[in-house]
């Protein structure tokens, strides 16, 4: 078995998963290249994918994270599924290798340097297998707006923890990420979110706390699957809040307005919200007849009653 800690971070790549981990300041990688050229042979062994093998690199460049570039960036080829490279320096993917990587279904790059995507973008949207794509807690200012078709089978986007202040309005039926299912957009700048997620017909699932919203799109009301939507810590007043997409919205029964400009007063007094109440009661109730804990927002009314709100 290979011994992590000598490897210093490097990972390993086992059954389809590769990994980088954090690695140590660059002074501590070069001083460990002897044992890890003695690593390789045993990393070889424990390496057995089923159509290519991928074998670890020991130059300066492939164990140095601060490469804004990095030139040996894997090319696992068809075997590779999940491919994780969170928490390094990388501020950029060459265009070529990402498209390679035909067969990955879930790529995390998340807590790196990236701030534009456009470089690679395009050879992203195009990964046929790709279902969990992870940016979180770079600095990505522009999320591109996809050609239609894009994304075929990408079910989870993650964006918390960017510098977005918009989205495309490029989602949904006969646009692109027709299979989304969660978004994750929490932390960023965003003034609005895009009303072409309402054609989205999976989609479960959006994040969209601490931004700078101040309205729940209208066109929400046709999103048939549409469950949870977060949004505390935003600008929506209740003229913000549609009454179609509270009476519409059939499978919404978790709506989140915590440190908003609604009070849950005026909440209650909007058209629509002894519909969508109902459902939040029932989801409640099943969730105490399973006896499984879903955190407190199973119980919540999801607003700030007037008397508790902070000045």
């Amino acid at each position: 078995m290979v011994d992590r800690a000598a490897a210093g971070g490097y990972g390993l790549v086992r059954g389809g998963l590769l990994e980088l981990e954090d690695l140590a300041d660059e002074a501590a990688v070069h001083a460990a290249l002897p044992r890890r050229r003695a690593l390789v042979g045993e990393l070889r062994r424990e390496v057995h994918l089923r159509q290519v093998r991928v074998e670890p690199r020991v130059d300066e460049h492939a164990l140095n994270p601060f490469h804004p570039t990095p030139p040996h960036f894997p090319q696992p080829g068809s075997a590779v599924r999940v491919l994780d490279v969170h928490r390094n320096r990388i501020a950029s993917l060459p265009a070529p290798r990402v498209a390679a990587l035909v067969n990955v279904t879930k790529l995390r790059l998340s807590g790196n340097d990236v701030c534009s995507l456009d470089d690679f973008f395009h050879s992203l949207a195009a990964l046929p297998a790709l279902t969990t794509l992870a940016l979180e807690d770079n600095a990505i200012a522009v999320f591109p707006t996809p050609t239609p078709g894009s994304f075929p089978r990408l079910e989870e986007l993650t964006l918390d923890g960017n510098a977005l202040t918009s989205l495309p309005d490029a989602f949904g039926d006969g646009a692109s990420m027709q299979s989304l299912r969660r978004l994750g957009v929490s932390g960023n700048a965003l003034r609005s979110l895009p009303p072409s997620l309402g054609s989205c017909p999976r989609l479960d699932a959006i994040d969209a706390r601490r931004n700078a919203i101040d309205a729940i799109p209208e066109s929400f009301a046709a999103a048939s699957m549409l469950r949870s939507l977060l949004l505390d810590g935003n600008r929506v007043g209740v003229g913000g809040v549609p009454t179609s997409v509270l009476a519409g919205c059939a499978q919404l029964c978790e709506l989140s307005l915590r440190d908003n400009a609604a009070t849950m007063e005026e909440l209650r007094e909007v058209d629509g919200w002894d519909a969508y109440e109902t459902r939040r009661k029932a989801r409640a109730g099943k969730v105490l007849e399973s006896r499984v804990m879903l955190g407190e927002r199973a119980f919540d009314e999801g607003g700030d009653v007037e008397r508790f709100r902070r000045h």
